[in-house]
């Protein structure tokens, strides 16, 4: 997929081609490397990215700003894969489960 351009997602109920995990890692980090090898090439000051953008929900909103929410979204999805590991440990652990909040935040899946 060439760089900026933007994949539409399936219709919902559409049938999906399966995928491997692997597979799906690495074109992830292709992709990662690729945008974190364009941003550096943009050698942006601190002055830049304090420029303001606007909006349409939030408001005033910096590009520094966003660039760390990108971060912050990247680990919520951090977070979820190691929910999702740690949950198959659940009944492994007996009775520590109360003690090991990975296995009990977030009982129902968010997403």
């Amino acid at each position: 997929m060439a760089l900026g351009t933007l994949r539409s997602l399936p219709p919902p109920g559409a049938k999906l081609r399966p995928v491997l995990l692997e597979s799906l890692l690495v074109e992830f980090a292709q992709l990662r490397a690729t945008n974190l090898e364009l941003l550096r090439s943009w050698k942006l000051t601190a002055r830049e990215l304090d420029l303001p953008g606007e909006h349409p929900s939030l408001g005033r909103v910096t590009l520094q700003q966003l660039l760390a929410a990108w971060v912050v979204h990247d680990l919520g999805h951090v977070a979820q894969v190691a929910r999702v590991l740690a949950k198959q440990y659940r009944d492994a652990v007996g009775p520590w489960v109360p003690f090991l909040p990975v296995l009990t935040d977030h009982m129902v899946p968010r997403s």
